[in-house]
């Protein structure tokens, strides 16, 4: 009989991803009077886990997310260690990051519904504005900024929620960068100017990365992709509202006081353009979109991935180390391995509208970083 293994509290089932930090594992957590719950594990890397800086940017990434309680941003919900380890368990999501959703309206050779488009952004918008606003425990503003906004980083569940991923991953990627050679890893694409000149950010250079994923989920490119100045959403789609493009290049203003001030402000606005235009979809037509999209069997497939006793890739011999499962359906979550390699030294080219390669995700390069202020939040307690 096969056998899952043993960590912890935890039954690790599948090995979803391995990158430069850390893997990810499908697993349940077990409690008393046979509670079972089916959640995403994220462990360090053995070879890692004994450096100091790495240990403390991944607690501050659990610190961070820890600190954010909005259902549009991915729960974490224990930090641990263990022998092999520090470890996260996550919320598993059963949907498609918003990347592989533009990849299948390619495959289709239709570009995306504007309303799902304008709907991705807004639901992002809501919870970067949530996190944005956080305060400390003695009242002064947190200083969360996300910094690694990204149509990767944007899961759409079958449940028709959307969700923003990896808040504190970007600013560990700085801080391991210092301390290895001076060097920080970003998707250059999406990072706004004074992200790229390694100035001190603020909430708007993720309001620049909104902008950015607008445009590309409307036009099916990304604005930056062929030099560095953005064509005009008109241009390429003619029938996106002229408040619309108004809006995109409101965000991609290079003077930081151009643009939105904050994610709120830009959420009105397309608000009011899908209200306007009649381009409004609630959370049911996204879920409705998104299995036509994918087709209904291989969304029953990663929503019963997510369920305890569904369908996992397990391997005998307890304390093997598991192995990723080839075919099974895949989830966003379990295609965290892209991001998750800071360490990669290959810059990956951006392909947005070539081919159908579900792992694929937006290239990462190397700029030099500088000495900055980086505001982290206060330390918050972490229920084990």
């Amino acid at each position: 009989m096969r056998a899952a293994v043993p960590f912890g509290r935890y039954v690790l089932l599948e090995k979803l991803a391995e990158g430069g930090m850390a893997e990810l594992f499908l697993a349940d957590v077990t409690g008393e009077a046979g509670f079972a719950r089916r959640c995403v594990v994220k462990r360090v890397l053995p070879d890692l886990a004994e450096l100091p800086d790495f240990v403390t940017m991944f607690l501050d990434e659990a610190r961070i997310a820890a600190r954010i309680n909005h259902p549009g941003v991915v729960q974490i919900f224990d930090l641990g260690r263990q022998p092999e380890g520090y470890y996260l368990a996550m919320e598993y999501l059963a949907g498609e990051d918003a990347h592989r959703v533009l990849e299948r309206y390619a495959e289709l050779g239709r570009p995306m519904p504007l309303a799902l488009a304008l709907k991705i952004v807004s639901d992002a918008a809501e919870a970067l504005h949530h996190a944005h606003e956080l305060r400390g425990a003695n009242g002064a503003p947190g200083g969360i900024v996300h910094r690694d906004v990204s149509p990767s980083n944007l899961l759409l569940t079958y449940h028709g929620a959307v969700k923003v991923l990896d808040f504190g991953i970007a600013v560990a990627r700085e801080r391991l960068g210092q301390t290895h050679g001076g060097w920080a890893k970003g998707k250059a694409l999406y990072m706004s100017p004074e992200q790229v000149a390694c100035r001190g950010v603020d909430r708007r250079a993720d309001v620049w990365a909104l902008g950015v994923v607008l445009h590309e989920l409307v036009s099916g490119k990304n604005p930056f992709a062929s030099g560095a100045v953005a064509v005009p959403l008109r241009v390429l789609r003619p029938e996106v509202p002229a408040e619309l493009e108004r809006a995109v290049s409101k965000c991609l203003e290079r003077d930081v006081d151009e643009r939105f001030a904050t994610a709120a402000e830009l959420r009105a606005v397309l608000d009011e353009v899908a209200t306007t235009h009649r381009l409004g979809m609630t959370g049911g037509q996204l879920g409705t979109e998104l299995r036509a999209l994918f087709g209904e069997a291989h969304a029953s497939a990663v929503i019963a991935r997510g369920q305890v006793g569904g369908p996992a890739q397990v391997r005998s011999g307890g304390t093997e180390p598991l192995v990723p499962a080839a075919a099974a359906p895949t989830t966003a979550l379990a295609r965290r391995g892209r991001w998750l390699g800071v360490w990669a030294a290959v810059v990956m080219v951006v392909v947005v509208l070539g081919g159908a390669a579900l792992l694929w995700r937006p290239r990462e390069v190397e700029v030099p970083v500088v000495e900055a202020p980086v505001a982290v939040v206060e330390e918050a307690p972490v229920v084990t």
